[in-house]
């Protein structure tokens, strides 16, 4: 998941979700459980752990779901008793982090940064000489369309 401020902190979330013998989904942005009673929807954001026991039928599109969630997937055995395998969780690297941290500490990664997002945003290059309070006194091209406008 890109936007990881939309995702639920872990301590809203629920802990682990045990499923034997029922086949599971993607649906919308979440998983579905289908088994003989019916079919349940879950929202594999809110999940900190997926535990798969046998008789579980999983798709490809329902793993790719889970993972970009941030939710950790383990096949186990009946009730949970012995562990197989595992896919690994949002908690893998803090490597997106450190480079976050660089990038803000370094005054020249950092304005190559505001350049790029400037850029992203109103589709309008910067001079390479301005400052970032330059930058930040420029009126963006889309708020004086509007003002003019009026």
């Amino acid at each position: 998941m890109k936007n990881r401020r939309i995702l639920p902190k872990v301590r809203d979330s629920w802990s682990y979700l045990y499923v034997e013998h029922a086949r599971i989904d993607q649906e919308d942005k979440g998983i579905c459980l289908h088994d003989e009673s019916g079919r349940v929807h879950v929202p594999c954001a809110s999940l900190s752990l997926l535990m798969l026991g046998p008789g579980t039928t999983v798709t490809h599109a329902a793993i790719k779901t889970t993972s970009e969630a941030g939710c950790l997937i383990a096949w186990c055995g009946e009730q949970g008793v012995r562990f197989y395998a595992q896919g690994l969780g949002e908690t893998r690297s803090a490597a997106n982090l450190l480079q976050q941290a660089r990038y803000c500490l370094d005054e020249q990664l950092r304005l190559k940064v505001i350049r790029k997002m400037y850029q992203m945003r109103f589709q309008e290059l910067l001079d390479e000489g301005l400052t970032l309070r330059q930058i930040r006194q420029r009126r963006s091209p889309r708020a004086s369309c509007l003002c003019s406008s009026r």
